[in-house]
């Protein structure tokens, strides 16, 4: 069984401060007279859940794209709850 841990993609997702938040751009609208409706999603990469890839800190390390969806699979994880305050920028505990 898989189990996801993350956020659904919406405008109210938690970001990062200071950090664009999420936003849905209505672009095509059939009611406007367009053949179809669609969405511009602005997606800033540190919104919600995600992982920060090696290249994050390391001009040579791996890139997201270059991790394997399999690496992300665990056959027996260990999750830490790190609560944070209001406004506390960073966990207390890691």
């Amino acid at each position: 069984m898989l189990l996801e841990l993350s956020y659904q993609i919406s405008e109210d997702i938690p970001v990062y401060p200071g950090s664009p938040a999420e936003h849905f751009k209505p672009d095509n609208r059939m009611s406007e007279g367009d053949h179809c409706n669609t969405t511009v999603i602005v997606h800033y990469i540190h919104a919600g859940s995600h992982v920060d890839a090696p290249f994050h800190f390391s001009a040579n390390g791996k890139t997201i794209d270059q991790i394997s969806i399999e690496d992300f699979c665990y056959e027996k994880a260990v999750l830490i709850d790190c609560p944070l305050e209001v406004g506390d920028d960073k966990p207390t505990a890691y």
